[in-house]
């Protein structure tokens, strides 16, 4: 896990994590800035071997750190005629639209197309129902039926791992019965409830932690994790939405901290 969670400013990276490791690593998201370079070092994650990315939507704070995942990653090996294996990105039409264009007017549309014509760069759109082989595991993605329709939202699962990514909106209730049972659920958890009026949440289509914990208890997962969560400028974060989800929640429930690792998903 890269990231606090916050979506909003400071210095704090926003909301992104890898997984995988043994068949690669998938990038969830890369923030909105180029942090996701300093943090990608601290894990000890060589952005040169990064091999697959993932973007759930449109936004700012999700989409901008690819640019520079892109660049960094990809671009200078390149001009320096250093071998690597493809980055793959996969993502909504409109997403990859959004990374082309902002791509081509900072690094060059010569040296863009360079990266696509020699398979340094692929760009994978993905649809509701389509399956990929990533880091060795069959990932299904799935439209997460939001209703902003200028900015298509997409999930993932594993099924191998019972593993379900919710993305950046609440788990739509029309997709209860194809993800219940299931290991471990992703779910955006952007305050607890004494806080929903100052965030929005129904204005913004977000959850609270209260509000995911009864949504996983309801689906009868195993583990929890909390993501997408407020600015914790009193550094208790964690123990607001652990303490909120746990009061709904039977099983193991994460809330991670910047740059946490979680073993066992």
């Amino acid at each position: 896990m890269f990231g606090d969670w916050s979506c909003r400013r400071d210095e704090k990276l926003q909301h992104l994590f890898c997984f995988g490791k043994r068949g690669g690593r998938l990038l969830v998201d890369a923030g909105g800035g180029n942090r996701i370079l300093s943090q990608l070092e601290k894990s000890n994650i060589d952005i040169n071997k990064l091999n697959f990315g993932f973007l759930t939507h449109c936004h700012t704070d999700h989409l901008l750190g690819v640019v520079w995942v892109i660049r960094i990653g990809v671009m200078l090996n390149f001009l320096k005629g250093i071998e690597r294996k493809p980055f793959t990105l996969f993502g909504s039409r409109v997403c990859l639209d959004a990374v082309e264009m902002i791509c081509k007017a900072t690094i060059g549309e010569k040296v863009w197309n360079k990266l696509i014509d020699n398979n340094r760069l692929v760009l994978k759109e993905v649809v509701d129902g389509q399956h990929e082989n990533i880091c060795g595991l069959d990932v299904e993605f799935f439209d997460t039926r939001c209703v902003e329709k200028d900015f298509p939202q997409m999930g993932f699962f594993v099924k191998e791992k019972g593993f379900v990514f919710a993305g950046d909106v609440p788990l739509a209730e029309g997709l209860y019965s194809k993800f219940s049972n299931q290991q471990t659920l992703c779910l955006e958890a952007f305050c607890v409830e004494k806080q929903r009026e100052k965030y929005s949440i129904q204005l913004n289509k977000h959850r609270t932690a209260k509000e995911c914990g009864q949504i996983a208890q309801k689906l009868g997962a195993k583990k929890l994790i909390l993501w997408h969560g407020d600015d914790d400028k009193d550094g208790d974060r964690k123990q607001r939405y652990l303490k909120e989800a746990r009061s709904v929640f039977s099983g193991e429930i994460y809330a991670p901290d910047d740059l946490e690792i979680i073993e066992g998903l």
